[in-house]
């Protein structure tokens, strides 16, 4: 109860025994003061009680002050570089424009083409669902003298700069991240660190061992990689999941529940086969490979279809689909549409329906059909872009388009429209 509620409260019959009554006094007499002295000492104690009360404020107040001042400057610690990353929450800025009716979205990766281009130690940089991440090694010399590395880019935000950067990947969402750093620039005596949106994972060493086909989930709790010798050992979070001693590579499912894989001497030398194994069950063998470690095989996001070739026939979800004189690239969606670009036959295969493409593309079959052609198809097979990114040639929807002066990444259907993922320049 506070001083101004006792003085406020109004006096109940049980209390009237402290009021005296007033009596006049003799005429011509000064009244005699009345002094109530109960109400005085309660004001007096009410004083020092405040008093008190200040004086424990205050030191309180100060004892507080020096002590969150200390806790501030403990805080201001700077972070490990290894701190994760908090996501963005919006995808990167696009320019678009109409192109045969298809709403045409271009994503621009701030590094220079001239550096991806640059052979060994060039820029490059994965693509999916609108996001990028990049790596920029402008100005990074290599060869084992110095410590190689760049600097990684999440949708334009530098989430690593430093030494000892090796290999990258998105979920297949865009909406986390993989990367990893070799801590000798000898690759050997040093170790291979694995990290997960900026995050620690793993540890392993680096002699006689390197990491391939590196992914991470879409919800960023898993990762998986192939790791070894000669890529042994099939890794999902820092467990080996799969091993065969001549080699595997393999392709997930977005939660990477599902995954497809080629095993077998035949990833060392044309003259030996692969078996086809999925999900640790070997679904095929004697096939041969066209020695690509993708897109030869592919696993649908959701899970549900596989698609792979070797080089002269296509399998979709484990059975014969198509005979081709030659395989450029592929494409695979999460309904099970395929979608199998042949130059030697001029001729872009989705489902059963073939689509002409131009001659140009044969070019890059000669000796073999795996680099600079690219496909991308939307989920039903209605819309396709085939691009070759060093003649420049695309071709979308069967009509020729000028994207020669984009510097072209890559391509992807994204929720109906089309993105292109280009450099800077």
């Amino acid at each position: 109860m506070n001083h101004d509620d006792h003085r406020s409260q109004s006096v109940s019959p049980a209390q009237t025994t402290d009021i005296q009554p007033q009596i006049d006094p003799p005429q011509g007499q000064t009244p005699p003061v009345n002094v109530t002295r109960k109400p005085l000492l309660f004001v007096v104690l009410a004083a020092i009680i405040i008093l008190i009360s200040l004086g424990s404020y205050v030191y309180a107040q100060s004892y507080n002050l020096k002590h969150a001042s200390s806790s501030t400057t403990k805080a201001t610690i700077s972070a490990p570089t290894a701190s994760p990353t908090k996501l963005l929450s919006t995808l990167p800025a696009v320019t678009t424009e109409q192109i045969n009716g298809l709403s045409v979205n271009y994503l621009t990766i701030p590094i220079n083409s001239t550096c991806a281009a640059a052979g060994i130690g060039a820029c490059s940089a994965v693509t999916a669902m609108g996001h990028y991440m990049a790596l920029d090694t402008t100005g990074i010399k290599y060869g084992g003298t110095i410590n190689e590395g760049g600097k990684f880019i999440y949708d334009g935000q530098a989430v690593y700069n430093g030494p000892y950067s090796m290999y990258f990947a998105l979920s297949k969402n865009g909406q986390h991240y993989i990367y990893t750093l070799d801590t000798s620039t000898s690759h050997s005596g040093g170790n291979l660190e694995v990290y997960v949106d900026n995050k620690l994972v793993q540890t392993t060493p680096d002699t006689s061992n390197d990491i391939t086909n590196l992914t991470v989930s879409d919800n960023g709790k898993n990762y998986a990689y192939v790791m070894g010798v000669s890529g042994n050992q099939l890794i999902k979070d820092g467990t080996p999941t799969y091993t065969n001693n001549d080699g595997v590579i393999a392709d997930f499912s977005s939660d990477l529940r599902q995954y497809l894989a080629f095993v077998g001497p035949g990833l060392k030398s044309s003259s030996n086969t692969v078996s086809v194994v999925l999900n640790g069950e070997i679904i095929a063998n004697q096939r041969t490979y066209n020695g690509a470690s993708l897109p030869s095989i592919l696993m649908s996001k959701n899970g549900q279809h596989n698609l792979y070739t070797d080089g002269k026939t296509v399998y979709a979800d484990g059975k014969l689909v198509k005979t081709v004189k030659g395989v450029a690239a592929l494409a695979l969606t999460e309904s099970g549409t395929y979608g199998v670009v042949d130059p030697l036959s001029n001729k872009l295969y989705i489902d059963a329906a073939d689509h002409a493409i131009p001659s140009q593309f044969g070019a890059e079959c000669n000796p073999g059909c795996l680099d600079g052609v690219t496909v991308a198809i939307n989920d039903d097979g209605t819309h396709y872009i085939v691009g070759d990114k060093t003649l420049p040639l695309w071709y979308l929807d069967g009509k020729q388009i000028n994207l020669s002066d984009k510097k072209i990444v890559g391509t992807e259907f994204v929720n109906g429209s089309l993105y292109v993922y280009r450099w800077a320049d």
